[in-house]
């Protein structure tokens, strides 16, 4: 029989700040991520944390399997395909936004949320409940953002506009796919991984961007708020 849950966890300090990785230069890195399956969420959480620094593994958000015509044993080796690349070891990954990418998976299969006991530390669940706003806030915003190229054709958004930390890049959405102004090139890929593409072939260092909530258009209103306008929301 397949396990019930699907986790994603991180490594949390006790303040309930997640640990963060640093480049050979210093920067800011992305954080590392231990994707896993389990039957019992609680105990699985109290033997990832048995250590003897105040670092803890914790679980951010989970999904259970139990109604589902899947179990997690399946999801996890796909899963595990397809972040190959990103493994750094074990189950742990460095990609961008990885929660996210398995919300979108998991809500097209209609595998709901799990509930992760609540830990003694609130800090802990504050972490816990600003993942879930944030799964929350990506999936209601999903059905736009499908349709960006053609609700906002012709539209910059921008991040570092002004270049005061050497890092622009601007983006024209175009029928054919995104346009980044500062290398003359259309990308395809996913627009946060059109962004990411970007700074790589530049040289340029820079940590993971949601280009949907921190790129913004010369008025400052961020890309989301541009797609919301088009459906006749005023911001």
């Amino acid at each position: 029989m397949g396990k019930r849950y699907l986790y994603v966890g991180q490594l949390i300090h006790p303040s309930g700040k997640r640990v963060v990785l640093q480049d050979e230069n210093g920067e800011i890195s992305q954080v590392e991520e231990k994707v896993g399956i389990t039957d019992n969420l609680k105990e699985r959480i109290k033997g990832l944390s048995r250590t003897i620094t105040p670092l803890e593994v914790e679980f951010l958000i989970a999904w259970d399997f139990e109604n589902s015509q899947y179990d997690a044993n399946t999801w996890e080796d796909d899963i595990e395909d397809f972040l190959e690349s990103d493994n750094t070891y074990g189950e742990w990954y460095k990609t961008n936004n990885l929660i996210n990418k398995i919300s979108r998976v998991m809500e097209r299969h209609n595998v709901p949320l799990a509930e992760i006991p609540r830990s003694t530390n609130s800090k802990i669940n504050d972490a816990r409940n600003d993942v879930k706003k944030e799964v929350k806030y990506e999936m209601a915003h999903s059905p736009l953002r499908k349709k960006v190229l053609t609700l906002l054709n012709g539209v910059t958004v921008g991040y570092d506009w002004n270049n005061e930390r050497n890092k622009k890049c601007t983006i024209t959405f175009k029928p054919e796919g995104y346009y980044v102004n500062e290398n003359n090139k259309i990308y395809e890929k996913s627009l946060n991984n059109t962004v990411g593409s970007y700074y790589a072939e530049a040289g340029i260092n820079q940590s993971a961007l949601n280009v949907w909530i921190e790129f913004r258009d010369a008025n400052g209103k961020t890309t989301d708020q541009l797609l919301k306008e088009t459906q006749g929301e005023k911001i």
